[in-house]
């Protein structure tokens, strides 16, 4: 090979690794159940919930998450601190190997802020999730009523505002 033709060899080679890795984590992880809370018309919040399945022998860091329907999207998890229940935002959060992390009420979960249009019952909303050094995994959740209903909250008062 002359040395005009390595530049090309080495990028096609690096583009196949790159593609490959990628391929490789998105076929890793799945996801299931996925769900959004049904929320009263012209609320400015709602959550998501939904479990994702890590297949691999490693670690999977979930980044963020997106919503075409949404202004925004955060990743929350519900604790108690000094005897009473918050919503703390959190940047990233781990799928075990060969594991699985449930988003669910009163645990970890989507909140999606200021829906751009309204939504309702059986609407479907599309997620992105992206995890470290793989492509975005899609995903839709229908919007629903919980079966087990929990007790009325204001999430305003929840949320931890001092983040």
């Amino acid at each position: 090979m002359t040395n005009r033709g390595w530049p090309k060899a080495l990028g096609l080679l690096v583009s196949i690794v790159i593609f490959q890795s990628a391929a490789w984590a998105d076929a890793s992880i799945s996801i299931k159940n996925a769900w959004v809370r049904d929320a009263p018309p012209h609320a400015e919040m709602s959550a998501g919930y939904l479990t994702i399945m890590n297949h691999s022998a490693q670690t999977q860091t979930l980044t963020s998450v997106s919503s075409p329907q949404f202004q925004k999207v955060e990743v929350h998890k519900t604790e108690m601190v000094n005897s009473q229940v918050r919503m703390l935002r959190e940047d990233n959060v781990t799928v075990p190997a060969h594991g699985s992390l449930e988003f669910k009420p009163g645990g970890y979960h989507l909140m999606l802020i200021h829906s751009l249009h309204e939504l309702k019952m059986g609407d479907r909303v599309e997620l992105h999730l992206q995890f470290k050094g793989a492509q975005p995994l899609t995903v839709e959740a229908q919007i629903r009523e919980t079966a087990e209903e929990m007790p009325p909250h204001d999430m305003h008062k929840m949320h931890d505002m001092s983040m």
